[in-house]
């Protein structure tokens, strides 16, 4: 929670399943929520009352707005402490209803839903996340940052997201990754022959 408030809530959180995610998430936005409400939480379908359950759980008292479907009315709230939920699915299409809101939090569960950039929601949520001062990035899955994958989609175009001034460009990033684990792969050849 403090390393997400510390870095004004620009963060990739990338823990295991089951670790404790979407807690930290919740908590680190309340205690911010001067700056950090109204949030919006972009998810799954499947675990949008999930996230509006565990709000209501960690968060008590703030206002919580489940979207599901693209009918829902999402007007200005009565508070300015208030959580919007909604899936990935109908985060395009409502963007603009949400940045009318002025949203000053964006949350990506499941963040790598937005890897490939000519997809409808990867560029949905670029542009949320150009009128947001926080942008929290979750993911529990592994993401394959190859060679051959990296030019297409890189963990570095995710970074850019939270961080567009210091990640310039994802695949000098990517190249940069290649070359560490390369390094890193040599090391531990030479460290494998040691004890022969």
């Amino acid at each position: 929670v403090d390393f997400l408030k510390a870095n004004g809530l620009r963060a990739l959180v990338a823990s295991a399943p089951g670790t404790g995610k979407t807690l930290v998430t919740i908590r680190a936005i309340v205690e911010s929520h001067t700056t950090s409400l109204p949030a919006v939480i972009i998810c799954p379908a499947s675990v949008t009352r999930n996230w509006a359950k565990e709000i209501r759980k960690w968060a008590p008292g703030v206002k919580i707005v489940l979207i599901d479907d693209a009918s829902t009315p999402i007007g200005k709230p009565s508070t300015p402490y208030c959580f919007y939920v909604i899936s990935w699915t109908l985060m395009d299409p409502r963007s603009d209803d949400l940045i009318r809101l002025g949203v000053r939090t964006v949350v990506a569960d499941e963040c790598h839903y937005a890897k490939n950039p000519d997809a409808i929601r990867s560029q949905g949520l670029n542009y949320l996340v150009q009128h947001a001062s926080g942008v929290l990035l979750l993911s529990g899955t592994p993401i394959v940052n190859t060679q051959g994958v990296a030019r297409h989609f890189s963990v570095g175009k995710l970074l850019r997201k939270i961080h567009p001034r210091q990640i310039v460009d994802a695949v000098v990033f990517s190249d940069a990754i290649e070359m560490v684990h390369g390094v890193m792969r040599g090391w531990w050849r030479s460290q494998e022959c040691v004890g022969d």
